[in-house]
């Protein structure tokens, strides 16, 4: 049975100038919210200055940061961030059995341990994956984005990516099988891992370490196909920062400082799809108490509908 610990597991978050906002609400969050952990290590790099801002933050804030040493050499952020993750052991301490890694425009919004990255049954970490089928009809006509990550996985370990593994954050992987894996891919590449990733345009380190995993390291995961079962959602809510449209993102700074500030909108909004699913009130594609996802948009606006219903009478 695996045991996540305050002495063997840590929360990373790789971030950088542009995502400096988000990350404030991410570290906000965890202060909050998180306990169990060794640590919450944020990763910024030296490249071009894209991190100034960010250092600065950190070095006031007296919060626990790395600069990746040889990151800035990869012009892609993308790819850069990807690095870090995948070079993790070379800069934690050596107590640190399992990382956890968290994007920076990622929250949580309830209390919560590591303990809970563990199946209850089987005593393994969870790990969701999705079938790469699911997201086309046509085999003549598969995305370009499952091509390019077939491709990479096929480079990299010799083979096939099955399944999508970059379903629910945060997601959380043995040290040493991050630091097998690096080897693994400079073996198949013939070139260091910064080498590799400074010539692609794409990578996919979750899918990455979620193939190889599924082939090699199979007894440490309870693996859960999203399209067989369900899953308890984590208290975490994702990709805050992925929209490009301005009042979506002030919507969400105004949803993030409410669901972090004020937890108990969150409670009362868990209680009252309990209620209406116990008394067959709801619309059955809200998801119940366990499954709740907030960027699902009609969930979002019960919880401001009742936010705003109870403000007037407050």
């Amino acid at each position: 049975m695996i045991e996540l610990t305050k002495e063997n597991t840590l929360l990373v978050t790789p971030s950088y100038d542009k995502h400096l906002e988000w990350l404030k609400y991410n570290i906000k969050s965890y202060e909050t919210y998180c306990t169990g952990y060794y640590d919450h290590l944020v990763l910024i790099d030296e490249n071009a200055d894209d991190c100034l801002l960010t250092k600065l933050f950190l070095q006031n804030k007296g919060y626990s940061y790395e600069i990746v040493d040889g990151a800035q050499e990869i012009m892609s952020g993308h790819m850069r961030q990807q690095y870090m993750k995948l070079t993790i052991n070379d800069y934690i301490p050596d107590n640190i059995e399992y990382v956890a890694f968290m994007d920076s425009d990622s929250m949580f919004y309830e209390k919560h341990s590591p303990a809970d990255f563990i199946d209850n049954e089987s005593g393994k970490l969870t790990m969701l994956m999705t079938p790469l089928n699911y997201f086309y009809e046509d085999i003549n006509n598969i995305p370009d984005w499952i091509q390019d990550w077939k491709q990479v996985t096929s480079e990299t370990l010799g083979l096939d990516l099955r399944y999508e593994y970059a379903r629910r954050s945060p997601l959380v992987y043995p040290v040493s099988v991050i630091k097998e894996l690096r080897s693994v891919i400079e073996k198949n590449t013939k070139m260091t891992l910064k080498s590799y990733l400074a010539e692609r345009t794409f990578f996919s380190e979750y899918n990455v370490l979620g193939e190889y995993i599924h082939k090699h390291h199979k007894d440490l995961y309870e693996f859960v196909d999203t399209t067989k079962n369900k899953w308890e959602a984590l208290p975490c809510l994702q990709s805050c920062a992925r929209s490009n449209n301005i009042d979506e993102l002030n919507d969400t700074r105004k949803f993030l400082n409410t669901l972090i500030n004020a937890p108990i909108f969150n409670e009362l909004t868990k209680h009252l799809v309990g209620k209406m699913y116990e008394y067959n009130m709801i619309e059955r594609d809200i998801p119940e108490v366990n499954f709740m996802d907030y960027n699902d948009p009609k969930l979002r606006k019960l919880y401001n509908d009742l936010k705003i219903f109870l403000a007037k009478r407050l």
